[in-house]
């Protein structure tokens, strides 16, 4: 796809979602030379196919999510292969295929967004005033905890335990989800509620504990009924997912209101030590960390 069609296409994809393409010709432009960047392999253009064929922001927004993810591995001269099936028996695809030494990494993407009911309530208080201000209690982070985990099982599996997406692991096929939580607890999400999500109260210190069981999480004879519920609940996943890529957006990167194009992305890995050794946990630790952006503590 030629640089001026990818400039029309884009502007007209904008102007259809509300987006001023003169006042933030700038940042459109940086987005811009992103696409460029994808589309200069065959790799990726179905997806900028569906990034211009968006009919609604929350659909823009998730194809823009997989553009700044495949650009983080282009830019580095990490090739991604998009959208590839591994289940014989449904149509399902996973996002991308990155290979490194003789690994095989399958990848599935989600934009996790805001609650309606915390993005409403954000819109009124600015209509307002140019500020706003919500709380999230103990019970509400303990909510948004269980719905994440959701999420996430959601892109393995169907509501009724049906598998998707990905296959059982074979030999060094390794299957992981990278979920964007740059909104979740009100924009501030941080490391210790990514290994809740994952590996429950155990692995945080006790301020920041909140009764949840993780979706990687062992149990023990002393464990609640409750708890093994949840454990019974995440045994696909557990035995299916080798690791999560938890990414938010760079704090003041590209900021449009909730158009998130030409934001930049930090990356947090946690990986399933119930399935990998210490050695391949530590092979892809550094292969990703050499050209993915760290999460950092300060972004929030």
């Amino acid at each position: 796809m030629n640089k001026e069609r990818i400039v029309r296409k884009l502007d007209k994809v904008l102007d259809r979602l509300g987006m001023n393409t003169v006042i933030w010709s700038d940042t459109i432009q940086c987005f811009r030379e992103k696409l460029e960047i994808l589309s200069e392999t065959n790799n990726y253009s179905k997806l900028l196919n569906n990034l211009f064929a968006s009919n609604d922001l929350n659909e823009f927004n998730s194809y823009v999510f997989e553009v700044q993810f495949a650009y983080d591995f282009q830019s580095n001269n990490q090739t991604l292969t998009y959208e590839i099936a591994t289940l014989s028996h449904n149509n399902s695809r996973v996002d991308y295929c990155y290979k490194f030494n003789d690994l095989t990494i399958y990848i599935e993407l989600k934009l996790v967004q805001q609650r309606n009911e915390i993005s409403k309530s954000k819109e009124v208080q600015l209509a307002m005033k140019s500020s706003y201000q919500i709380m999230l209690h103990g019970n509400e982070e303990f909510a948004e905890n269980i719905r994440l985990q959701n999420h996430i099982l959601l892109k393995c599996q169907k509501e009724d335990g049906t598998p998707i997406k990905f296959s059982k692991p074979i030999n060094n096929m390794l299957n992981f989800i990278a979920v964007n939580v740059s909104e979740l607890h009100l924009d501030m999400i941080d490391e210790y509620d990514c290994r809740l999500t994952m590996y429950g109260d155990c692995s945080v210190p006790p301020l920041y504990r909140r009764g949840v069981f993780g979706m990687w999480q062992d149990i023990s004879v002393t464990s609640s009924n409750q708890e093994r519920i949840f454990f019974e609940k995440f045994r696909y996943f557990r035995e299916t997912i080798h690791g999560l890529l938890f990414v938010r957006y760079v704090r003041h990167s590209g900021i449009m209101s909730r158009m998130f194009i030409d934001r930049k992305l930090e990356y947090l890995l946690i990986l399933n030590r119930n399935l990998l050794s210490e050695k391949t946990c530590s092979m892809i630790s550094e292969q990703l960390g050499s050209f993915l952006r760290k999460w950092s503590s300060f972004n929030t």
